[in-house]
């Protein structure tokens, strides 16, 4: 899962303020990086430090959504 490349990466380097493992992880697996940085952008995560801090959770909810909610 990218979060946890982002995760790894960081470990070993700091975060330059950038989406770089971001856009390395989309090039890796053949995926086109814009749509996935303007998504996290919208929730919070301008950079590789950001999207963990603030988007996995959210893309977790996003995947995975409540079965309680009443329609």
């Amino acid at each position: 899962m990218m979060f946890d490349a982002i995760d790894h990466a960081l470990t070993h380097n700091t975060c330059d303020h950038i989406l770089r493992h971001v856009r390395e992880w989309c090039n890796q697996n053949g995926i086109e990086s814009w749509p996935i940085e303007t998504w996290l952008q919208g929730n919070g995560g301008y950079c590789d430090c950001e999207v963990l801090a603030n988007t996995e959770q959210s893309f977790q909810e996003a995947c995975n959504p409540r079965d309680d909610v009443q329609e």
